[in-house]
């Protein structure tokens, strides 16, 4: 692990509504000295959205219990839906009821007290059930939950994907714009 990073790209599929488990190496060069942080990033963020921390008062691993586990609010929920599972090998960060706006890149990056730091990074894609409407912006990122605030004679650009038979059959789709409400045609993917 020299240069302090490890340049692989894990890549992580899981389906909306399962547990996405993404993979970070703990262990150093040096068997006997133990992981003392864990830092997960998502995207750009310079913000961790997730920590793990074993650090005592004095920066050593702590002897009195076990690690501190913190995991943002907004990224995870009140529920706390992410969770660092050191016991499997390697050790994987559990998201439970993986939503669309889980999808991103992660980096995991981990410190010792004596060697070097070094960090993972994971592609998680959360694919929809058949039948799940996918909405996209106009860049093909997913949107979910509220978006905006947008301008007036702001244009807007979305797209609705899904797969399945049923799925022309369930869902109406709008164009709104402030003169007019038009009905617009649904393309269905049969993927």
């Amino acid at each position: 692990m020299q240069g302090g990073s490890k340049r692989t790209l894990v890549a992580v599929t899981a389906v909306r509504g399962s547990t996405a488990k993404l993979p970070c190496r703990i262990s150093s060069d040096n068997p006997s000295e133990p992981v003392l942080l864990v830092l997960w990033y998502k995207n750009a963020s310079v913000t961790p959205v997730y920590s793990y921390d074993s650090r005592g008062l004095d920066g050593r691993p702590s002897s009195a219990g076990r690690p501190h586990q913190w995991g943002d609010e907004e990224a995870w929920g009140v529920e706390q839906r992410a969770w660092f599972d050191t016991s499997l090998t390697p050790a994987h960060l559990l998201v439970r009821d993986v939503r669309g706006q889980d999808e991103g890149k992660y980096t995991c990056k981990v410190h010792f007290r004596a060697s070097p730091s070094w960090s993972q990074r994971v592609t998680l894609t959360v694919n929809d059930p058949p039948g799940f409407p996918r909405i996209q912006d106009g860049s093909g990122h997913r949107l979910e939950g509220p978006i905006g605030p947008y301008g007036d004679g702001t244009v807007v650009r979305m797209m609705c994907l899904s797969s399945g038979e049923d799925f022309a059959r369930s869902y109406k789709y709008f164009s709104w714009c402030p003169n007019c409400l038009d009905m617009i045609s649904a393309q269905r993917s049969t993927e």
